[in-house]
């Protein structure tokens, strides 16, 4: 669904495995300014680099994060917005 609307390829990163913040952040910043990423991964991983971003602690901020919930940050200069953290119920009522 993603790549048919962005018609990108799909990458595969190590640096996702599990999600540590400094590999990570270092491999997004490779990539060009307004670019959008999709980024798919296991907890805790994924809930760590997303508190990590929005309050400089990978414990700084506890996130209920469901499987195959969504998360969207805006991230500039090392600094990230949370734009919204969706559960799979909220996803399925957006039809």
């Amino acid at each position: 669904v993603v790549q048919g609307e962005y018609s990108t390829e799909i990458q595969i990163w190590s640096e996702l495995e599990h999600a540590d913040f400094q590999p990570l952040m270092k491999r997004l910043k490779t990539l060009p300014r307004d670019s959008v990423v999709l980024c798919v991964g296991h907890e805790p991983g994924l809930s760590e680099f997303v508190a990590q971003c929005l309050t400089g602690s990978a414990r700084g901020l506890e996130l209920e994060w469901k499987k195959a919930g969504v998360c969207a940050m805006e991230i500039e200069d090392s600094r990230a917005t949370l734009l919204y953290l969706l559960t799979p119920r909220q996803l399925r009522n957006l039809r």
